[in-house]
C-alpha cells in the first residue's frame, strides 16, 4: 500500500469515527468526501462525462429534470455539476444512503 493510499484510508476511517458525533447531513458530506478521496488515492481520478475535465472525486450523479428526463452520469466536474443543479429539479450525488441531494425550490425559475 502506498503512502497516498494509507493516508486516504486513515482519513476515511477518521471520518467514520467522527461521523457518530456530527449532524446527519454533515456526516454524509464528510463520509462522501473521505470515500471519494480514498478512491482517488487507490484508482486516481477520471474525466467529466460532459466536458472531459479532470475529476478528482469520482461519484455518480443522478438528476431529475423538470420535463421528467432522468440523467445519470458516472461523474461530473464541479462546473458541470453546478450546471446540472441549475437545470434539474433534483440532483443526487453519491452512493446508497451516503448521498447528498440538492433540490431546486418549486418557486425558483429554471436557469
Amino acid at each position: 500500500m502506498s503512502d497516498i493510499e494509507e493516508r486516504a484510508l486513515q482519513e476515511f476511517l477518521e471520518a467514520l469515527a467522527e461521523s457518530l458525533e456530527s449532524e446527519p447531513e454533515e456526516r454524509k458530506k464528510r463520509l462522501l468526501n473521505s470515500y471519494a478521496e480514498l478512491l482517488y488515492g487507490i484508482h486516481g481520478g477520471s474525466r467529466c462525462v460532459v466536458c472531459r475535465a479532470h475529476v478528482r472525486h469520482v461519484l455518480p450523479v443522478h438528476s431529475l429534470r423538470d420535463d421528467g428526463t432522468i440523467m445519470d452520469y458516472a461523474c461530473l466536474c464541479q462546473r458541470c455539476l453546478e450546471g446540472e443543479k441549475a437545470l434539474a429539479r433534483r440532483v443526487r450525488v453519491g452512493l446508497g444512503e451516503a448521498a447528498m441531494e440538492f433540490e431546486r425550490p418549486a418557486d425558483s425559475p429554471q436557469a
